[in-house]
């Protein structure tokens, strides 16, 4: 009988690996810690790049025009004879006296005076000269509401059956640009509403909700009532405004109309009632007829002075 201790020890029997196993050896398994790291740092940079470029990418489309914009020099003679001659054509149009007569119509029939309706068509050009023009010189003496000294231009866009609508503010050496679609519509009481469908900043959508709400913290910090009645329906913008942001703010909302029975008043007593409105082809096309219920005949009382 052989001693125990004697006897050489147990030899392992290496065992061949399965057929599709992985085979790592003790040198490539110490590495596994160091490339598990390098590879988590790459992933980590690549992601801290990624953001870096959005915001990057982010910043240049909010400096970005729209693409319908053009640039106007509001101080250039071309500018401003181009805004005076949409406002006189404007005005020209508005007190003509010599538009058919819709003999049909119930108030004539009453023996008041109401035209056929009539048309004007205003091209983007002309628009947009006018308000970089004449809007900042209107909203001071009319809705007593001041411009901030940095907004530089004002432009608007007809197509789609909507109206866009922007400003451009300095920022230092760049300009922002900030606008938004209104979509124009006739209630079945006639009044006109302009809800903000889109609202952007360079070519950047920003959430409407967003920038409503501003619109309404704004109002609050300069000391408007939100509960005013300004930003009801009910409220005819002839009367006094004495919250002005609230209203516009109310308007994009589309919690009150922008004009209530879109009539405009003229001082010889008639009334000009929009009867359609659409935005299309770089044209604003308005639909009107003129009226005035009276019972005198409508030929002694419209000898008036255009102005």
């Amino acid at each position: 009988m052989s001693n125990p201790a004697t006897q050489p020890p147990l030899q392992r029997t290496a065992r061949a690996p399965a057929p599709g196993a992985v085979v790592v050896s003790e040198a490539d398994a110490d590495t596994f810690p160091i490339r598990k790291r390098h590879v988590v740092g790459v992933s980590v940079t690549a992601c801290l790049l990624m953001i870096v470029g959005l915001g990057f990418a982010l910043r240049w489309l909010s400096l970005q025009p729209p693409d319908w914009w053009r640039s106007v020099d509001p101080t250039k003679p071309a500018t401003i004879d181009a805004a005076n001659r949409l406002q006189n054509a404007l005005i020209t149009e508005a007190h003509r006296v010599d538009r058919p007569i819709d003999e049909e119509a119930d108030i004539v029939q009453q023996g008041g005076y109401q035209t056929q309706p009539w048309r004007i068509a205003l091209n983007a050009e002309l628009a947009n000269a006018w308000l970089s023009v004449e809007l900042p010189k209107w909203l001071d003496s009319e809705a007593h509401v001041t411009l901030p000294t940095d907004v530089s231009e004002i432009q608007a866009e007809f197509r789609g059956g909507v109206i866009m609508l922007g400003v451009s503010r300095a920022s230092g050496r760049n300009k922002k640009f900030y606008w938004l679609t209104l979509r124009p519509e006739l209630d079945e009481n006639g009044s006109l509403w302009m809800r903000a469908e889109r609202t952007v900043a360079g070519q950047l959508p920003v959430p409407r909700s967003m920038v409503i709400d501003a619109a309404f913290r704004a109002a609050e910090a300069n000391g408007e009532n939100l509960n005013s009645p300004a930003a009801s329906a009910e409220l005819d913008l002839d009367t006094d405004i004495d919250s002005p942001i609230t209203v516009i703010a109310s308007i994009l909302a589309g919690k009150r109309p922008m004009l209530h029975n879109a009539v405009v008043r003229l001082e010889d007593g008639r009334m000009i009632r929009l009867q359609n409105i659409r935005a299309n082809n770089g044209k604003l096309e308005i639909t009107c007829i003129t009226e005035r219920a009276s019972n005198r005949v409508a030929s002694e009382e419209i000898n008036i002075d255009t102005p």
